[in-house]
């Protein structure tokens, strides 16, 4: 049957609740603040670092750090050492090492592959994967505990089934080693402590965009409603409100607690921001639940919000 439509009875007594439990909670300190991105990008293409820089510049964190690793020097006036909320390095280098690239990808929290536009789909996809192929030599030769986030725009589907299934024959292996370490725990390991002999970190669910797939949905969305294409081009701009994710405990919302979604919106309505739903940290995503629906929220999951600005603010009582 047809989904009843109509205004909710119930639902100002939800918010008013709401209202007075947000503000409760408000009147004591934030405990947490978004954590900087260390964001290095494999560039092929030095003319698109200018573009690059400015869109890391408006929608990274503040205080975040992006470094860029080109095969020549990009324009002077298109890298600058800092803009809006980052900081930019600019490194040089043919990438041919692991040993070098692992110092680069030891603290970051995302590697980008950009650059690709000159290339045709073969040539593109075969530089992802071996971008992809370094950077998971890299982060074993680091001895970090975990992989950077990987992403990177593909041309064809096939790419991202070989990567998924490289990486999948990875976490076999070193599940296969975990299993037999302790039968031979006991014999001597002349390998231990070597850079890259071990299992090590492995990339997790990269995000492999195919770009032709997000345009022709775009496109049937465009085609069926005409304004779709202000509001996704409202949504991409740097100026106005955009989609920002926020961690609960910005909104003082409590872990491991159950709340309404009305009490997210009116925690959210404090900074003048628009809580529209919850991105779990699996990458599940909760968006527009009923005013009443009760969510518990966790230490990796992020509220997703519409509002202007990066940096969350509460708004001071006038």
């Amino acid at each position: 049957g047809s989904k009843d439509v109509s205004p909710s009875k119930a639902a100002p007594a939800v918010f008013e609740a709401a209202a007075t439990s947000a503000s409760q909670r408000l009147a004591s300190a934030a405990t947490a603040r978004p954590s900087p991105a260390r964001v290095v990008v494999m560039c092929m293409d030095e003319a698109e670092v200018g573009s690059l820089v400015s869109d890391f510049s408006a929608f990274a964190p503040r205080n975040s750090t992006v470094t860029f690793l080109l095969p020549r020097a990009p324009p002077k006036d298109a890298a600058p050492s800092s803009k809006g909320n980052c900081t930019f390095k600019y490194v040089v280098d043919d990438l041919g090492s692991p040993a070098s690239l692992s110092d680069v990808v030891r603290d970051a929290t995302s590697v980008v592959v950009a650059g690709m536009d000159a290339l045709d789909a073969i040539d593109a996809d075969a530089y992802v994967m071996a971008c992809l192929l370094q950077v998971q030599d890299a982060v074993r030769a680091s001895g970090r505990a975990t992989a950077p986030h990987f992403v990177a725009r593909v041309r064809k589907a096939s790419t991202q089934s070989s990567v998924h299934s490289y990486l999948a024959l990875l976490r076999q292996e070193a599940a296969q080693r975990s299993s037999s370490s302790s039968t031979t725990a006991t014999q001597p390991n002349h390998t231990q402590g070597k850079p890259g002999t071990g299992a090590g970190a492995i990339i997790n669910r990269p995000d492999l965009l195919i770009a032709e797939d997000v345009v022709a949905g775009i496109l049937a969305h465009w085609a069926c409603n005409p304004y779709y294409a202000r509001l996704a081009s409202q949504l991409l701009a740097n100026e106005g409100a955009e989609m920002y994710f926020r961690h609960p405990a910005l909104y003082h919302l409590p872990l491991e607690t159950e709340l309404t979604f009305a009490e997210l919106v009116e925690s959210s309505r404090a900074f003048l921001e628009t809580a529209i739903g919850v991105v779990r940290a699996d990458g599940s995503f909760v968006l527009a639940p009923s005013p009443s629906e009760r969510i518990t929220l966790h230490q990796d999951d992020q509220v997703l919000v519409l509002a202007e600005e990066f940096d969350c603010k509460k708004q001071k009582k006038s």
